[in-house]
């Protein structure tokens, strides 16, 4: 990426983020220290067991010595150590004071330091994993103390093969203590080198944790100047302007600004706004020129205008009150005619009732007559069928007189026939008191039947006279309908002459109504048009006030 992509990055970046940039450093520089102290830490660690386990080389060849010292000299000291034997096992064993074990432990420490493997911490009683030996120096140094503990181990073998009544007893112990010097001074060298090699790491992770944290402190200080200076200087830029706006000076040089953050954005929109402001101060100053000149000329027509509406006002009141005259002589017409055409509707409604009347009274008498003529029938029937019960009942007065006579023929043949007789006399007997009885039922019945024929008689004569009387008052009663059907045809169409009157008198009315509250309306308006234009009078003045104020405001600016 070239400097100017880079230049252009950096100024496309938001203020927010360029300030998260420095903290962000910082946090990335202390966590790179913290996992580099803790790497270090834990490495410094390993290298404090490996020096510590390269001392103890001294001491486990000092303790071979001694141990292999006191067996020479006849002391009972386990002299073997199991094939396979146990952490627990190995320890124990030590602690016993056998050689062999303790040259184990050396021979196995320094395996494990040239070759990486497992190291027995008798502290912890437990193996600890170290890695192989990387540098060439610490490699020929435990090179050579390998070698030196394996001519120490025969040394001391040779020691114990003698006897101390041995003539060469005290030379093999001369060279045992001479080995023992040499093989401490191997492991000793081994415990310096070792240190020295810890020595320099710690310094070499004081010097770098030193160099990262100025690094990092003059890098966010060079940032944050640049940053400051990229906020700073724009804004300062600002802050004049805005002040030689505030004293109205608009022909000040724009915001020279490369950055598309906020703060070149902020110089990009005060420079438009500089150039809005110069626009609408020019405009205001050209439409204030304008708009003393229109308010003059408009304050001048409205004064005409109001002259003339009050005029026109009193003009049309003076014809609103003639014309309210003429609406209340035509309402009192209008209202006389309504009186007129409702006494005449009344008396048309009159006639109408009474012709209904009549015509019901006419239906009735029709209907007395029919019924008295059904009446006069039904008696007629009647008197027939009472002449056909008097037939009837001088049949059955014949038929009395016969079973009479043949009772008194029977009563003789049964006095004629003795004793033999007596029970049909007896019949003979019972069928002439039923003969008297049927002769004297039939005597009453005529005698009722008489009476009923006379009342039926009086009835009949009495059915004619109704029927005449019927007729004459049904011919009464059409002579009453026809005078009343023309007494309500008249009214009719008085009725219908006074209702013409009244609609031509209401479409008066409402003409005269509507003519009314136009003029009304027109008032109403031309008052409000006198009102408006006194407001608007008032607005153009307090206008010519502001525009007069608006030019001073304007003014105050240099374009």
């Amino acid at each position: 990426m070239t400097t100017s992509a880079k230049a252009s990055l950096w100024n496309r970046l938001a203020v927010g983020k360029k300030l998260a940039i420095i903290p962000a450093m910082f946090i990335l520089a202390i966590a790179g220290i913290l996992m580099y102290t803790v790497n270090t830490t834990q490495q410094q660690k390993d290298d404090v067991f490996v020096v510590n386990m390269t001392a103890r080389q001294r001491m486990l060849i000092h303790r071979q010595f001694v141990q292999a010292l006191l067996v020479a000299q006849g002391f009972e000291v386990p002299r073997e150590l199991p094939a396979n034997p146990g952490v627990e096992i190995f320890i124990d064993s030590l602690k016993n004071a056998n050689y062999l074990a303790t040259r184990r432990l050396a021979s196995d420490t320094i395996r494990s330091l040239l070759e990486g493997g497992p190291i027995l911490d008798l502290f912890a009683g437990t193996y600890r994993q170290v890695p192989p030996v990387s540098r060439l120096e610490l490699r020929d140094k435990l090179s050579e103390h390998q070698g030196a503990l394996t001519a120490y181990a025969k040394v001391v073998d040779e020691l114990l093969q003698a006897k101390p009544t041995d003539p060469d007893y005290r030379a093999k112990l001369q060279a045992t203590l001479a080995a023992t010097a040499t093989t401490a001074t191997t492991a000793r060298n081994v415990n310096g080198m070792y240190a020295a090699n810890l020595e320099s790491r710690m310094a070499a992770m004081t010097t770098w944790e030193t160099v990262v944290g100025i690094v990092v402190s003059v890098l966010g200080a060079m940032v944050s100047w640049i940053i400051a200076r990229g906020i700073v200087g724009p804004l300062g830029g600002v802050v004049d302007i805005a002040q030689e706006i505030s004293q109205g000076n608009l022909t000040c040089a724009k915001l020279n600004s490369t950055s598309h953050d906020e703060i070149g954005q902020l110089a990009g929109t005060f420079n438009d706004m500089l150039d809005g402001l110069r626009a609408l101060a020019g405009q205001t100053a050209s439409v204030t020129s304008n708009l003393n000149a229109a308010a003059a000329e408009i304050l001048a027509s409205t004064q005409q205008q109001a002259t003339s509406t009050k005029e026109q006002a009193a003009t049309i009141q003076q014809i609103t009150a003639t014309m309210d005259e003429v609406r209340q002589s035509g309402v009192q017409i209008a209202e006389r005619a309504k009186h007129v055409a409702a006494a005449a509707e009344a008396t048309a409604s009159s006639s109408v009732a009474g012709l209904g009347t009549v015509r019901e009274s006419n239906r009735s008498m029709e209907a007395i007559r029919q019924q008295v003529e059904d009446v006069a029938e039904n008696i007629v029937a009647l008197s027939e069928k009472t002449q056909a019960v008097s037939e009837i009942i001088a049949t059955v007065n014949d038929i009395a007189e016969r079973s009479n006579l043949l009772a008194l023929n029977a009563a003789i043949e049964a006095a004629a026939a003795g004793e033999q007789g007596n029970r049909f006399s007896v019949v003979a007997n019972e069928i002439k008191n039923l003969a008297d009885q049927a002769k004297e039922s039939t005597f009453q019945v005529r005698t009722i039947l008489g009476d009923i024929q006379k009342r039926i008689n009086q009835s009949v004569m009495l059915t004619e006279e109704a029927v005449k009387r019927a007729e004459i008052g049904k011919q009464q009663a059409d002579t009453s309908e026809q005078a009343i059907r023309s007494m309500a045809s008249t009214t009719q169409e008085s009725v219908q002459a006074f209702q013409q009157i009244i609609g031509a008198t209401g479409q008066q009315q409402i003409g005269f109504d509507q003519v009314t509250q136009g003029m009304q309306d027109i008032e109403q308006a031309a008052s409000q048009t006198a009102a408006g234009t006194v407001q608007l009078e008032k607005a153009v003045a307090s206008l010519n006030s502001q525009s007069h104020q608006l030019r001073e405001a304007v003014g105050r600016y240099k374009l």
